[in-house]
């Protein structure tokens, strides 16, 4: 064989392989690259935390928007319940461990829809909740003044908030104050709940001129300990944007989209060891206090009385308040149920005067908790014995917060276990939700209460806090 008929037969087999290999991925290799070219849509998401010191837990939920709809709530964790905890330096770690189980199960639930569908969903921002005592709330003013009428521009508006600021945080540099978890308190959200020009409510105050203009806004602190732990377990977890909002201004804010712009009310926000009184005036939130007895204390009085289980005291206490006890029974329970409601009346009363001052207090009462056996604290709260003492003449009209109400702005389905401070939440992630008005994401209806801008004062810039 020469030289020439050794290469022929080398490159003929060569080309025999290279023709076969390529007949035998007629099929798999453009399926291959289809495969590896296809894109699946991309739904954004939200996900909401509430950490719970009451329950020492973290309970999430994850939400969806779809163009046309309402906001949708399509799963929740409700995370392990501790009810038995009385020490909070006990129950932070055990709210640390139920957050990374709740983002666990969130994920692995969003993995799972990934995976069988031509859809990607990804998680965009975390809305972390907080009740107390995980912060301290508190509303500050800030007041403007001048001869000449000005123009209300944003930049405005931010320089008097940094300044009201700087002189808030004099006050908590020399007041010290207590909050969970220790550490430095820092900052932890500020929103702007109300702006007045000419001492008239102005919801679109940008471009206006005025001689006087007042800004309040709602700061909330917490320990830097506490909030850098929360956000470095999301972001193990999670790279999205992360926010952390305290649970009375989330109330506040689904009280306003609810019930189309409260002006004056009280709201209530109990959850199981901890309740919270807020109070608001002329669309303002301008104050929160808060004590360590919550709906638990009713079940927990009555266990401790009859020497039983919390969790027999409550199933009883349901049977009590439905009239389907014994007349025995009944009457074991009656002492340490009057007792307890009168322990939790008296710390009510004392947070509700000193919100008051010297003032009245508005006779509507919105009403925001979590595990109340049968109304019984709702119902208190409306009692004709208490009204009196509370510097409201008219009475309370008592106007609790439900699931169902929260289905005019969000949507999700009676199997999917829920509550209400999930929801209000959700509530923060509306288009319309207050803070986004006032931050410009919205169109801005003026208001009608809008003055005439003409009064003559000297020019000044003055900082309250309330």
């Amino acid at each position: 064989m020469g030289w020439c008929e050794f290469w022929s037969e080398r490159f003929l087999n060569f080309y025999f392989l290279l023709l076969t290999s390529l007949l035998s991925l007629r099929y798999t290799i453009p399926m291959s690259l289809l495969s590896f070219f296809k894109t699946k849509k991309v739904i954004s998401c939200r996900m909401i935390l509430f950490f719970d010191i009451g329950r020492g837990n973290c309970r999430g939920a994850l939400c969806a928007e779809i163009p046309g709809q309402p906001l949708s709530i399509f799963h929740t964790v409700m995370g392990e319940e501790r009810i038995t905890v009385r020490e909070h330096s006990k129950a932070l770690p055990l709210a640390l461990d139920s957050l990374k189980a709740v983002l666990g199960d969130l994920l692995r639930y969003l993995h799972s829809l990934s995976g069988n569908s031509e859809y990607e969903f990804k998680i965009i921002e975390v809305l972390c909740l907080l009740s107390s005592p995980y912060y301290l709330a508190k509303t500050t003013s800030a007041r403007f003044r001048s001869e000449e009428p000005f123009v209300i521009t944003k930049v405005l508006v931010e320089k008097l908030m940094k300044e009201a600021e700087a002189h808030m945080q004099k006050k908590l540099a020399s007041a010290n104050p207590e909050v969970m978890g220790g550490g430095k308190t820092i900052a932890l959200s500020k929103r702007v709940v109300q702006i007045l020009a000419n001492g008239y409510p102005i919801k679109n105050p940008y471009g206006k001129e005025a001689k006087t203009l007042d800004i309040s806004f709602f700061e909330a602190e917490m320990s830097s300990e506490v909030k850098d732990s929360i956000e470095r377990i999301i972001q193990s977890f999670i790279a999205a944007s992360i926010h952390i909002e305290s649970l009375s201004y989330a109330t506040w804010s689904a009280i306003q989209l609810l019930s189309d712009s409260v002006k004056d009310c009280l709201f209530v926000t109990i959850g199981k060891t901890v309740s919270e009184v807020s109070l608001v005036r002329d669309y303002s939130l301008v104050q929160t206090v808060s004590f360590p007895h919550g709906s638990h204390l009713i079940v927990r009085h009555v266990a401790r009385k009859l020497k039983t289980t919390e969790e027999s005291a409550f199933f009883r206490l349901n049977l009590f308040q439905e009239g389907k006890l014994t007349p025995e029974e009944r009457q074991k329970i009656a002492v340490p149920f009057e007792d307890a409601k009168s322990e939790w009346l008296l710390f009510f009363e004392n947070a509700a005067v000193s919100l008051a001052g010297s003032s009245l207090l508005p006779s509507r009462v919105y009403l925001s908790i979590d595990g109340d056996p049968k109304g019984t604290l709702s119902d208190l709260i409306s009692e004709d014995s208490f009204s009196s003492q509370t510097l409201s003449p008219k009475g309370f009209e008592t106007i609790p917060l439900k699931l169902q109400t929260f289905r005019q702005v969000c949507q999700f389905d009676n199997l999917t276990p829920f509550d209400v401070f999930l929801a209000s939440g959700a509530c923060l992630f509306l288009p319309q939700a207050p803070h986004k008005e006032r931050e410009g994401e919205t169109e801005q209806k003026t208001s009608p209460r809008e003055p005439p801008l003409s009064t003559r004062e000297k020019k000044t810039s003055m900082i309250q806090s309330a």
